[in-house]
């Protein structure tokens, strides 16, 4: 479980009115290229993707190429600086689960393993997070940057972390406009992706809110990405 604890009383406004909420989950996959053949580790990334979207459990996946470092607490481990994030979005945990022991996966592993460019990949992490915040503004920008974010998280209140972090993220759109920032938790860990048209300042996270205590958060790395390839279910294709 994670050490940021629930509001209860959101739980029990939940219960009361017989709610139940489904919280969107991603699988984050983050690789590095081995042997400089990034041609080949995308292109592997391309049919691999297209190969999963197969499955009925996999809404969305979109992957992101860093374009640079802004800040690497650990760059070793299980910390190690990606460069390149693929982000599979579900729509609960249990989809993830089916997702990840059924059969489409199975066939695909065995494929795409022996499929050309996979010798240029190293995974250096692979987790699973639930949706905390998701935010969009009003905006004629196109985001073509991304800044990605790891952090660890010591705990608190889930409610004054996502009240801090809202707040955190209205702050840095009133001074460098943004188009969307979306925020998913995991195991003591919080990673955040903010779009906007330029890079993204590094220092945003050292915001106080009036509204909540900053939590005590540690930065593992912060990247800035641009996104190179999205891939989506036949329904949701259509529907964009």
């Amino acid at each position: 479980t994670n050490s940021v604890t629930k509001s209860h009383n959101h739980m029990d406004d939940r219960e009361k009115h017989h709610i139940r909420v489904q919280k969107s989950v991603i699988n984050l996959v983050c690789t590095r290229c081995t042997d400089g053949q990034t041609a080949a580790l995308e292109r592997w990334y391309n049919d691999h993707v297209q190969l999963l979207m197969q499955s009925d459990c996999l809404q969305a996946a979109h992957l992101h190429r860093r374009i640079s470092t802004s800040e690497a607490v650990n760059a070793d481990g299980a910390y190690a600086v990606p460069g390149y994030l693929c982000v599979y979005q579900f729509a609960d945990m249990g989809d993830f689960v089916a997702f990840d022991s059924g059969v489409v996966m199975a066939q695909v592993r065995e494929i795409s393993d022996r499929a050309a460019g996979r010798s240029s990949i190293e995974i250096v992490k692979r987790t699973q997070y639930a949706q905390l915040l998701h935010r969009r503004w009003q905006s004629d920008q196109v985001a073509r940057v991304q800044q990605a974010s790891l952090l660890k998280i010591a705990g608190g209140d889930i409610a004054d972390v996502t009240r801090w972090l809202n707040d955190a993220f209205y702050s840095l759109h009133l001074r460098h406009p943004l188009v969307a920032a979306h925020a998913w938790i995991g195991e003591q860990e919080l990673l955040l992706m903010i779009h906007a048209a330029d890079a993204v300042p590094r220092d945003w996270l050292d915001v106080a809110s009036v509204f909540a205590p900053r939590p005590q958060v540690l930065t593992q790395w912060q990247i800035q990405t641009t996104c190179i390839g999205q891939w989506y279910a036949l329904i949701d294709a259509i529907l964009r």
